[in-house]
C-alpha cells in the first residue's frame, strides 16, 4: 500500500487497523455484487470469465474522469512498469497465429499466437494506457498497455489511442489484477502493432463484425471516403499542418498504396508522397524509415533537394555526421537556400571536428547553465581507449598508449535520458513509479521512465540503436544473453523490456555528479564499459546529457582505467557495499579489499567519525557566518590530509566543476579588506574530518575584522 495514502489516512485518525478493515469490507462488497472475484476464486491456467460489458464500461469511464481531473492538477506520469509479468515477443508476426480471448488462460501468457481488438473507450493513463476493447468475439475487457506512450513524448492517451482504433497484441497474457478483476496486459511497445488503413491486416479486420458500438466518434481516416491516392494525400497534408504526424503519415501511406507503391519513376504523385513519408517519419523519430523513403526519390532524382535535406537530417539525428556532411553538401550545391546550407554544414563540421579532438569543456558548462535539463549538441569523442577483456571482471575499458594525468578520454552523449526537476512540487513520478517498483531492479523514476525511453528509441531506429544496447552486460531475469539480441539478424524490433530494466539498472548514471539517485539518468552506452573502483583513476562529469572522463592518475599502455559510480569516501562501508550490491557486482579494488579485512571495531569506529563529520559538516553548512580562515593555515594542513591520500599526479588534476559556481560554495569576499580569496579548496579536501573541523573551528573563532584573514565558504 502507498505510503503517502498511508499517511493520509493517519491524519484523519485512523490506525491501521481500521484502514485494513475498512479496505476489507470494501473488497467483500465488490465482490458480492460480482464486480471482482476473490483470490481464491482465481486459477490460474483456467478459462476466461465472462464478464458484464456494461459494468466494466461504466467503470472505466468513472476511473478516466478521475485521472482526467488528475492530468488537470498536473499529476500526469509517463510511465512504465518493471515487473515484468509478461515476456517481450521475439517471434515474427508471421510465425503467429490468431486467437481470440476465451482461448487465454488466466496468469498465463499465450505463445505463439496474437490477438486483435478493437477500443471502445477514451484511454487514460496514470502509469499504463488503459482502455475498454473487444474481441472479434465481441468480448470486452481491460487492456493495460505499459511502455506505451515515449516518457518525454507530447501526446494525451487520447491521441495515441483513440477510440475505435484497431491494434493487434502479440502473445498476449490474461492477468488477474490486485484488486481481483482481470487485464489484458502487455510490457513492450513492439508487441502492440496499430492496424491501420495500410496494413495487410485491414482487409482480415474488414471481415470481422464488431458487436459494441464505440464511445465517441471513430477516427478520422476510418470515416474518410476518399477513393483516389490523389484524396488521401491532401488529407495527409491537413492532418500534416495540424501536426498530427501519426495520422498524417498513414494517410501518405494509403494513398502510396493506391497510386501503385511501385517505383517513382516519372510519378510525380509518388516522389511526393515519398518525401511526405520521409518528412512525417522525420518528425516521429524515424530516422530510418526517412531514409528508406528519401533513397527511393535520390536513387530517381538524384537532385532532389527535399530528399537530399530529409537524408542529410536523418543521418545527424543518428550521428552518423561525415554522411549527413556529404548530403548537406550536395543540398548546397542543388538548391537557392543558402542560409540553411550554411546552417547545417557548420553543424556538421563542428561535429566533426569534437569527434576528433574533443569538446570544449567550457562551452558544455556555459550550455548547461544557460539551458539545463536540455539536450546538447554534442559530438562523441574516444580517445586512446578501448574495450577489452579484463581479468575477473568480464569487459572493461583499458588505455591503448601511456595516458598523462588530465588527459580527457572519453565524451559520451547518452542514447536517451530522462531530465528530473526535484524543485516542481508537481513532478509525481518518483513518488508514484517508486511505489509499484522492486526496490532491487530500479533506484528512482527516471530510472524507470528511462527504460520507456530505450524502448522506444530501439523500435524506432533498430540498426542504430538494438545492437549496441543489447551488448550491454544486463541483470535481468533472463540472464546475461547477449548473444540472442545481438548475433540474430532481427526482421521486427524487439524492446525486451525486462532485459532493458536489467541494462539500465546495471549501466545507468546519474545526471548529478557521483549520484545514482535524483537529478535525472542517462544510458551512456561507452561509458558503460568503464568498471567501477572506489579508488578510480579516472573521474566523470556529466553535462546534462553528455558525459565527460578524465584521466586523474597517469596510466600506463594496457592497464585499465576506471570510475567511481558514487563518492566512496563519503560514505560507511556497509552503505557502500550495498550500493554495490545493487548493481550485481562485488568491488575488489584495494579501499574494498582492506575493508574486508579489517575488524569489525575498526569498522564501527571510522563509522562514528564519518557520523560525526556529516553532523560537522551540517553545522557548518548551516551557520550564516562566513567562515573567515588564514588561508596558509588550512592550505598547510589540507595538503597534509591529500598527501596521505591520494597521489601527486591526482591533486594536479581537476575537472571544471559547477560546485564552484553554485550558491552554496560561491567565494565571498571578506567585507572588512574586500579582497577577494586567493584559493577555492577542491571539494575532496573538505571531505577530510580535520580540515573541516580546523575549518569549522577557525571559522568560528577568527574575528571578521581580520585583514590577514581569506573569507570563502566551503
Amino acid at each position: 500500500m502507498d505510503r503517502d495514502f498511508m499517511r493520509s489516512m493517519r491524519e484523519l485518525g485512523m490506525t491501521q487497523t481500521d484502514i485494513e478493515t475498512a479496505m476489507e469490507a470494501a473488497m467483500r462488497e465488490m465482490q458480492t455484487t460480482g464486480r471482482v472475484l476473490p483470490p481464491s476464486q482465481i486459477p490460474t491456467g483456467g478459462a476466461p470469465p465472462r464478464l458484464d460489458s456494461g459494468s466494466l464500461r461504466a467503470d472505466h469511464r468513472q476511473v478516466y474522469q478521475q485521472k482526467k481531473l488528475m492530468q488537470k492538477h498536473r499529476f500526469m506520469v509517463r510511465g512504465t512498469s518493471t515487473a515484468n509479468f509478461a515476456d517481450s515477443s521475439h517471434q515474427p508476426l508471421s510465425a503467429l497465429v490468431a486467437t481470440n480471448y476465451s482461448a487465454l488462460r488466466l496468469n498465463t501468457q499465450a505463445k505463439g499466437t496474437y490477438l486483435i481488438l478493437r477500443t471502445l473507450e477514451p484511454a487514460n493513463m496514470l502509469v499504463a494506457v488503459q482502455t475498454i476493447v473487444e474481441d472479434a468475439e465481441g468480448s470486452v475487457i481491460t487492456l493495460a498497455l505499459y511502455n506505451f506512450i515515449s516518457g518525454q513524448a507530447d501526446v494525451s492517451p487520447e491521441e495515441a489511442l483513440p477510440v475505435g482504433t484497431v491494434l493487434l497484441l502479440k502473445e498476449p497474457l490474461l492477468k488477474s489484477s490486485s484488486s481481483g478483476g482481470f487485464i489484458l496486459r502487455c510490457e513492450s511497445p513492439t508487441d502492440v502493432l496499430l492496424i491501420g488503413l495500410d496494413s495487410p491486416l485491414w482487409s482480415e479486420v474488414g471481415k470481422i463484425r464488431w458487436r459494441h458500438q464505440p464511445y465517441g466518434a471513430l477516427p478520422q481516416l476510418q470515416l474518410f471516403k476518399g477513393k483516389t491516392a490523389d484524396a488521401w494525400k491532401e488529407l495527409g497534408n491537413v492532418l500534416f499542418k495540424r501536426k498530427r504526424y501519426g495520422e498524417a503519415r498513414e494517410a501518405y501511406a494509403v494513398a502510396l498504396e493506391k497510386a501503385g507503391n511501385g517505383g517513382v519513376g516519372e510519378s510525380d504523385i509518388l516522389k511526393a508522397l515519398h518525401l511526405n513519408l520521409a518528412q512525417t517519419s522525420l518528425c516521429l523519430g524515424y530516422f530510418e524509415t526517412t531514409i528508406k523513403h528519401a533513397m527511393v526519390v535520390l536513387n530517381n532524382d538524384p537532385s532532389n533537394h527535399k530528399a537530399l535535406f530529409r537524408l542529410g537530417r536523418a543521418r545527424y539525428e543518428l550521428r552518423q555526421y561525415q554522411s549527413a556532411k556529404s548530403y548537406f553538401e550536395h543540398f548546397s550545391a542543388v538548391t537557392s537556400d543558402a542560409p540553411e546550407a550554411a546552417k547545417e554544414l557548420k553543424r556538421c563540421t563542428e561535429r566533426l571536428a569534437e569527434e576528433a579532438t574533443g569538446v570544449d569543456i567550457f562551452r558544455l558548462h556555459l550550455s548547461q547553465k544557460l539551458k539545463p535539463n536540455t539536450h546538447l549538441d554534442v559530438a562523441d569523442f574516444i580517445g586512446p581507449i578501448a574495450v577489452a577483456k579484463v581479468a575477473g571482471k568480464g569487459r572493461g575499458m583499458i588505455a591503448t598508449r601511456d595516458i598523462p594525468a588530465g588527459t580527457l578520454i572519453l565524451v559520451n552523449k547518452a542514447v536517451e535520458a530522462i531530465f528530473s526537476d526535484g524543485d516542481d512540487p508537481s513532478d509525481f513520478t518518483n513518488t508514484a513509479m517508486q511505489a509499484i517498483t522492486d526496490s532491487r531492479t530500479l533506484f528512482d523514476g527516471s530510472h524507470i521512465l528511462l527504460v520507456t525511453q530505450v524502448a522506444h528509441a530501439i523500435m524506432k531506429n533498430p540498426k542504430a540503436y538494438a545492437n549496441i544496447i543489447y551488448d550491454l552486460t544486463s541483470n535481468s531475469r533472463q540472464g546475461d544473453q547477449r548473444k540472442r539480441f545481438c548475433d540474430e539478424e532481427q526482421r521486427e524490433p524487439v524492446a525486451d523490456v525486462d532485459r532493458l530494466s536489467g541494462i539500465i539498472t546495471t549501466n545507468c548514471f546519474g545526471l548529478t555528479d557521483g549520484k545514482v539517485r535524483g537529478g535525472g539518468s542517462g544510458l551512456f552506452v561507452t561509458a558503460s564499459y568503464f568498471n567501477h573502483s572506489c579508488v578510480p583513476n579516472a573521474k566523470w562529469k556529466v553535462y546534462n546529457d553528455v558525459m565527460v572522463v578524465y584521466a586523474i592518475k597517469a596510466v600506463a599502455k594496457g592497464a585499465e582505467l576506471t570510475i567511481a559510480y558514487f563518492t566512496a569516501s563519503e560514505m560507511q562501508v556497509e552503505e557502500r557495499l550495498l550500493k554495490l550490491e545493487q548493481r550485481n557486482f562485488t568491488c575488489t579494488c584495494l579501499l574494498c579489499r582492506l575493508d574486508r579485512a579489517e575488524s569489525s571495531s575498526a569498522r564501527a569506529q571510522r563509522n562514528a567519525l564519518l557520523r560525526q563529520e556529516k553532523e560537522l559538516m551540517a553545522e557548518f553548512r548551516s551557520n550564516a557566518t562566513v567562515a573567515i580562515v588564514p588561508s596558509q593555515r588550512v592550505l598547510r594542513s589540507s595538503r597534509n590530509w591529500s598527501s596521505r591520500m591520494w597521489p601527486a599526479d591526482e591533486r594536479s588534476c581537476g575537472l571544471l566543476s559547477s560546485d564552484h559556481f553554485s550558491r552554496r560554495r560561491r567565494v565571498r569576499c571578506d567585507p572588512a579588506t574586500a579582497k577577494r580569496p586567493s584559493t577555492i579548496w577542491p571539494r575532496r579536501l573538505t571531505a577530510s574530518a580535520s580540515v573541516l573541523m580546523l575549518c569549522y573551528a577557525v571559522g568560528k573563532q577568527a574575528p571578521a575584522t581580520s585583514s590577514a584573514s581569506t573569507g570563502c565558504i566551503v
